[in-house]
């Protein structure tokens, strides 16, 4: 299916992370604000998956991608503490840390101030308080990185009153 979706050149999200919907690449490049599609660096990756984050799929380590918005790019300053993350010395509102996942489990605990460098990318989705992002493994040189754009949106799959679904649910 996923070798369908690369020649078709669309992704469909079904993550609490992001907008639900039917996205299609595109040839932009990663900037701030941007949507993207990532492998993960496989040991990041297979921890996601052996979490339940994530599953099976096409990307190093047998793991699925990941789907987030590009909050820095190379030459920003990303800050995070348990108050936030601060992009250039901007507050992004909703980017509270959380210390433990759905479970009880102990969320890796990344602090403090960083320049992103050429390559990697800061990700981050405040769309879900329990997303999976960079407020966890900080940023990243991903691999295999599509940039999308959302296409239709997915009206059928609204999601529960509770925004507060869990970690566990297979955040893409």
């Amino acid at each position: 299916m996923d070798w369908l979706a690369r020649i078709l050149s669309l992704w469909v999200n079904l993550s609490p992370s992001l907008p639900l919907g039917v996205y299609h690449t595109t040839h932009s490049p990663p900037v701030r604000g941007a949507i993207v599609v990532v492998c993960l660096p496989v040991a990041l990756g297979r921890f996601a998956r052996d979490r339940g984050y994530l599953g099976h799929g096409p990307c190093p380590g047998g793991v699925e991608r990941l789907g987030k918005r590009v909050a820095a790019v190379a030459g920003d300053t990303v800050e995070i503490d348990a108050q936030g993350v601060r992009v250039n010395g901007f507050a992004i509102p909703g980017s509270e840390r959380l210390e433990r996942d759905s479970r009880g489990r102990p969320l890796p605990a990344i602090a403090g101030r960083v320049i992103v460098r050429p390559g990697e990318l800061f990700l981050l989705a405040t769309d879900h308080r329990r997303s999976f992002d960079g407020r966890y493994f900080g940023a990243i040189a991903p691999t295999d990185l599509l940039v999308v754009e959302r296409v239709h949106p997915i009206e059928s799959l609204a999601e529960p009153p509770n925004r507060e679904r869990d970690l566990d649910c297979r955040d893409h």
